[in-house]
């Protein structure tokens, strides 16, 4: 399996002493998906595991396909913390970039967005004749 981390969370991992991480999807944000990191899981029992940087990372075996070719880069502003997942299974994202989905008909954020591109132009068209 190709999974990747970011280099400067896997050297912050290392050097606290931290060797592994539990990675799933859960359900949520604008998009509909979101990646979720668990530091020092406590319950492996069940998971698969492989051996990404250094760090053994455990994930639900049905995962294993979006997770191949997939990099997760942590991210954090004003203390918190984001991480985002990039991999070739991803259809649609939201806008800052957290959340996404890996069909196009379940990113709510693209529907969001063309509702409110419509809305903008037909109020750009309703302004136009209004000034003519």
């Amino acid at each position: 399996m190709t999974l990747k981390f970011d280099s400067p969370t896997l050297a912050v991992w290392k050097n606290s002493g931290i060797a592994a991480v539990l990675v799933r999807f859960v359900n949520g944000g604008c998009a509909g998906m979101k990646i979720s990191v668990e530091i020092s899981p406590r319950d492996v029992s069940g998971l698969s595991s492989c051996d990404v940087g250094g760090i053994t990372t455990y994930f639900r075996k049905d995962d294993r396909e979006r997770l191949d070719g997939a990099r997760l880069t942590r991210t954090e502003k004003d203390g918190k913390e984001k991480w985002i997942y990039s991999g070739p299974s991803v259809k649609g994202r939201c806008g800052c970039g957290s959340s996404f989905s890996f069909t196009d008909s379940d990113s709510k954020a693209a529907k969001h967005v063309a509702v409110d591109i419509a809305k903008i132009a037909d109020l750009k068209a309703r302004l136009a004749r209004k000034g003519s």
